[in-house]
């Protein structure tokens, strides 16, 4: 708010001395303040539907929405640096009745994994006391207390996706999806719910690479929204996941058969998803699809 205030002060004296593009990333909430200075904006831009919505109908705001894209390259092979399968859980703190469920998720499917949560103190929300009663050594929790993107260097967080294959998030709260395109571009393939800007930045990948976990929405004694995933459901998607990164079928192809294309999916389409999927790929007339059945 006081970058905001600081510009609606200078253009209000000079309103020609620059021009002003206001762009609103992921879930921002825009309050009394940001809405009196956006008004001298010349231009807004807003990252997410969700937000360019929320504005509209909130403050009477215009702005121009510009979403997020991404492209298969992310995901490729050379792209995930991983010595073997492993997911990273982001988590808020209004979100946390999901954290238990992700640890034993990652416990029911024998995966490596890391808390990457704001929430980490004794009492209520006392992870060591969790990791007890969740009894699997395979979970990893934060070194120190640290907000989603607060508290952690640039090149802490870097190295701390790098070292995963997969970013889960079961947060209702958007912010946490600026992190999940940070890990999406070291390689790391994104798990969430279908719900708000997340939802979003699933919904832009090709559809292979979209992964969604069923969740049931709850309201709380004070009004307030929460979104419980299915510890089964993640697990069963993790599980598969993990399947298809310690096949060792590519390298094999790779190494025997250069001459052959490889078209890598993040997961399994099916029959036909497979085969729509190859199609795209070939520029000819006739197609001739061989079937080992």
């Amino acid at each position: 708010a006081e970058e905001t205030e600081f510009i609606h002060a200078i253009k209000s004296v000079y309103p020609g001395l620059f021009k002003w593009i206001a762009i609103l990333p992921m879930g921002v909430t825009v309050s009394r303040q940001h809405r009196e200075a956006f008004q001298y904006a010349d231009k807004i831009i807003t990252t997410t539907k969700i937000t360019q919505d929320s504005i509209k109908n909130t403050w009477n705001l215009e702005s121009e929405h510009a979403p997020y894209g991404f492209d298969h390259a992310f995901f490729m092979p050379k792209n995930l640096p991983k010595e073997d399968f492993s997911a990273i859980y982001c988590g808020r703190n209004t979100q946390m009745s999901n954290l238990p469920s992700f640890m034993l998720a990652a416990k029911d499917s024998g995966i490596r994994a890391t808390l990457h949560t704001n929430m980490f103190d004794e009492g209520e929300n006392d992870l060591l006391l969790l990791k007890r009663e969740v009894d699997y050594d395979g979970v990893s929790l934060p070194k120190r207390y640290i907000s989603v993107r607060e508290g952690i260097s640039d090149s802490e967080m870097n190295d701390l996706f790098n070292s995963h294959s997969v970013y889960v998030d079961t947060s209702m709260q958007s912010a946490t999806a600026i992190a999940m395109i940070e890990a999406m571009a070291t390689g790391c393939i994104p798990v969430g719910m279908d719900i708000g800007a997340m939802g979003e930045v699933i919904k832009a990948l090709p559809t292979e690479f979209q992964h969604f976990i069923p969740f049931e929405t709850f309201i709380g004694p004070r009004q307030e929204e929460y979104a419980v995933i299915s510890r089964k459901e993640l697990g069963r998607t993790l599980m598969n996941m993990k399947k298809m990164f310690e096949d060792d079928s590519v390298a094999f192809v790779e190494k025997y058969f250069p001459t052959v294309k490889i078209i890598i999916n993040a997961k399994n389409s099916g029959f036909a998803g497979g085969y729509n999927e190859g199609l795209q790929h070939i520029n000819e007339e006739i197609y001739c699809l061989l079937n080992s059945d």
